[in-house]
């Protein structure tokens, strides 16, 4: 079949004014520069550190049969790396690195003890905190166990002499420890040759965070096991005294400090619409006792929320989130702007562990298999694609397919490839295949002659006589109809797509499909629609009244269309279409976070005994806490108690990766888990 295009003739003049009057649209160069095949993991732990722009030390699980432990380092910035501890010692984890100084490198984590099994099935583990030191860059290690029924959670060194480990008091079947057992610290002022312990104040349990900003000054992030919120706890003589901060607003999750009191902090608040997060950015200037918003809003497409934030200076900052975003700030926070990792990173984790260590370079570790680094090189922006914006499928002829022009550019490659809307399998390979691969001074292209039935892929990248953008990660889509006489499925009209807040009880509208003879709607709570909670069919009008919905929870719905000749497509072949019914009555939930609360696991990766914080959960709904296989297939229920907390053990479960999942007053919300052996 004959594929051609044509070039949109008033984009390129509208290109080479736009060149000819304004600078080029320029974005820091990210490049990935990992060598070994890792998993790097930690819910709030420090996988990455570094004693300067040159030094840097990394801690990780083999992505092989053996599930090594390795400690990396480099001493040139990431160019290249050395492997200077491997350990198969069964029955650790190691939780958090630092990396102060070139020639120190301190790892914490917990060693496992088997004491037996209740009823020759789930195993009781007695647990040691485990401390190793390297004082020669890898060359040679100290090991040291702590006491029994105690986990070192975390490490923050603010120099060579200086730092803490945060400890956890788990206890076992035989040792119990009670819900309000505080955590503690270990404290050091000769690197880890002594150390002494350090009291948290009572009912603080299942600390995270842990900074160590001056040789006496230290903040933790800790729940309140009565209050059942967060705050950040703050010493500024060694923890003989400490002071509480007011409550930690919602999405105030990681944190950090670029001096005693300068804080920042990054998260997500959900909006309501499927898994989406609005970007939260605080910042303190008290020392983390109060915090104020520096941003609120979506960047870039489908946010999901950001996981850290790291500053070199006053004014340059990085925060990081999913799925694979950079946010990145030039004024102190005031402002930020959408960075782009490299295209050829695919990973279901996002970039998580930041070290800035200074405005030009930068070290990022990915919840996942990656270490990217920003030196300084500026870039061209990738173009994003406008057009075509489509809810269904095309015809064969005349797709414009357009993209922005970018200020600097004075080219375009433009790559479209086809793929058989039977195949659900998708890599960058199937590029290899493209039917348009061409370089062009324009922003758009216009198909015409290319395969019915067929989902096509574009990507596109900036170009001029000195540099080349990435291609967007965000590539575009489309997809054509199955031949010349298919019917294009109904528009769900009302409610709209993304309504929030809407009634129990509400009549769902389309538009009519010319020739058709009925209708089908199905709405469900789950996007594939397995167990619909409303579908009706051969329904003679284009509306229909639904009742009995569930408040505050997240609709999926779609409409096909019967004509004498055929059947169209589900409306949801393109996109789905959701909506969100209002809060239960009395609830005090943010009318904008309607879906549940996160799940908050610890350690993950995880090997035995594991800990789950659902206090996100509105008050007042029972939790149920399921543990599923790849399958679907239910293998554990956990007990949540009424602070919303959760211990769990996945000994006796093969490795590989798993779902928690938790529901609440109708709603419910899962995370990955990693199981390892």
């Amino acid at each position: 079949m004959n594929r051609l295009f044509t070039v949109s003739t008033c984009a390129v003049v509208c290109l080479l004014l736009a060149f000819a009057t304004s600078s080029a649209q320029q974005t820091g160069m990210w490049e990935r520069i990992d060598t070994v095949d890792m998993q790097y993991f930690g819910q709030y732990r420090d996988v990455l550190a570094s004693a300067d722009e040159s030094h840097f030390a990394v801690i990780g699980t083999m992505n092989d049969l053996t599930l090594a432990r390795l400690v990396r380092t480099t001493t040139d910035g990431g160019t290249t790396w050395n492997v200077v501890r491997r350990d198969l010692t069964p029955g650790e984890q190691w939780m958090a690195v630092a990396h102060p100084d070139p020639n120190l490198i301190v790892v914490v984590g917990d060693s496992a003890e088997f004491i037996d099994a209740d009823d020759n099935i789930n195993p009781n583990y007695r647990y040691q905190g485990l401390l190793l030191v390297s004082t020669d860059a890898g060359a040679t290690w100290s090991r040291h166990l702590s006491d029994s029924n105690i986990r070192y959670q975390n490490i923050s060194m603010c120099d060579a002499q200086h730092g803490v480990i945060l400890q956890w008091n788990t206890g076992n079947k035989y040792n119990n420890v009670p819900n309000s057992y505080p955590d503690s610290l270990l404290r050091t002022t000769d690197g880890w040759k002594t150390w002494t312990s350090v009291a948290l104040p009572e009912n603080f349990r299942y600390s995270t965070d842990l900074i160590c900003i001056e040789p006496d000054v230290y903040v933790v992030k800790v729940r309140d096991h009565e209050l059942q919120q967060y705050f950040l706890l703050r010493t500024t003589d060694g923890g003989a005294s400490w002071t509480r901060s007011a409550p930690l607003p919602a999405g105030c999750d990681g944190i950090s400090f670029l001096d005693a009191e300068t804080g920042w902090a990054a998260g997500g608040i959900r909006t309501g619409v499927g898994d989406q997060q609005r970007d939260m950015i605080y910042r303190s200037t008290d020392g983390g006792m109060n915090w104020e918003v520096m941003l609120d809003g979506q960047i870039g497409l489908l946010p999901f929320g950001l996981i850290s934030v790291d500053f070199a200076d006053a004014d340059n900052g990085i925060a990081a989130g999913r799925p694979n975003r950079l946010l990145r700030t030039h004024d102190g926070g005031a402002t930020w702007v959408e960075e782009f990792p490299p295209s050829n990173i695919l990973l279901p984790y996002p970039p998580h562990y930041i070290e800035y260590v200074r405005p030009d370079f930068a070290m990022i570790a990915y919840n996942g298999a990656a270490i990217i680094r920003h030196t300084g090189v500026q870039t061209l922006l990738p173009p994003m694609f406008t057009k075509p914006i489509s809810t269904g499928p095309l015809d064969v002829n005349g797709i414009t397919v357009e993209w922005t022009p970018i200020d600097g550019a004075t080219e375009y490659r433009i790559q479209i490839a086809p793929q058989s809307l039977q195949s659900s399998v998708y890599d960058s390979t199937v590029y290899a295949n493209s039917i348009v691969d061409t370089v062009i001074p324009g922003t758009s292209v216009v198909l015409n002659g290319i395969d019915y039935n067929s989902r096509f892929y574009c990507r596109v990248k900036s170009r001029n006589a000195t540099r080349e953008s990435d291609w967007h990660r965000r590539e575009g889509l489309f997809y054509t109809k199955k031949d010349a006489g298919t019917v294009e499925p109904p528009k769900i009209i009302t409610p709209e797509a993304g309504a929030l807040g809407q009634p129990t009880s509400l009549t769902v509208t389309w538009g009519a499909v010319p020739g058709a003879v009925s209708y089908d709607l199905q709405i469900a709570s789950d996007p594939i629609f397995l167990v619909p909670v409303v579908n009706v069919t051969l329904i003679t009008g284009t509306s229909w009244d639904v009742t009995g919905l569930e408040p505050g929870t997240t609709y999926y719905v779609r409409v096909r269309a019967h004509l004498a000749s055929q059947t169209t497509d589900w409306s949801s072949a393109a996109s789905p279409h959701v909506f969100i019914t209002g809060a239960p009555a009395g609830s005090v939930d943010d009318p904008r976070d309607v879906t549940p609360g996160t799940i908050t696991v610890s350690p993950n990766p995880m090997t035995g005994e594991a800990f789950a914080d659902l206090s996100g959960f509105a008050s007042g709904h029972n939790v149920r806490l399921t543990i599923h296989n790849a399958l679907g297939e239910v293998v554990r229920t956990v007990a949540v108690t009424e602070e919303k907390l959760a211990r769990f053990d996945v000994t006796g479960l093969s490795a590989g990766t798993y779902h928690l999942r938790a529901i609440s007053g109708g709603r419910s919300v899962s995370i990955p888990i990693i199981i390892i052996r």
